[in-house]
């Protein structure tokens, strides 16, 4: 119930980011990245679970349970942080000669739209398959919309995948 209503409120709240965003690009390069709503959510996710140590370890009795619970929400709080910080590390940026995609993780690299080879739906998120490489990009990254209007401008077909019966 909880995913749910995060998942929907997180939809909702990037919709409006990536609107707002968007209404008026007359660049010729912009520059895509996660939803801020979903960065702001898991951060307050790490204060609820960095509270739920600290009261595992405060309230629980035995030395045993203490340790248990401070650990496994230290753990998810360090999980989301991580998360926090791919999330803002993560970009596209492309123009009229190509894309420049930063991972997660990683250093930046530089593409042409010459050097992706085809480009398909799969499992919410938008797949670019390159030589070496394969890019995901989330249904609810913002500027998806002008990214995929690109896309179309360089002639490319989007496959789409498998539909669910």
């Amino acid at each position: 119930m909880v995913t749910a209503s995060s998942g929907g409120l997180i939809k909702a709240l990037a919709k409006i980011e990536n609107e707002h965003a968007t209404e008026n690009v007359n660049k010729p390069d912009f520059e895509m990245h996660y939803p801020v709503s979903l960065q702001i959510l898991i951060a307050v996710s790490i204060l609820i679970f960095a509270a739920f140590a600290v009261l595992g370890i405060f309230f629980v009795d035995v030395m045993e349970g203490k340790i248990v619970c401070g650990s496994f929400f230290g753990f998810l709080g360090l999980v989301a942080l991580i998360c926090v910080i791919i999330y803002r590390h993560w970009k596209l940026k492309f123009d009229d000669y190509g894309l420049v995609y930063t991972p997660g993780f990683g250093s930046a690299r530089e593409l042409t739209y010459n050097e992706i080879l085809s480009v398909k739906e799969s499992a919410g998120s938008l797949l670019l398959k390159t030589e070496d490489a394969n890019i995901r990009i989330p249904y609810y990254a913002i500027g998806l919309n002008i990214f995929l209007w690109r896309l179309e401008k360089e002639h490319f077909e989007i496959e789409h995948g498998r539909q669910a019966r």
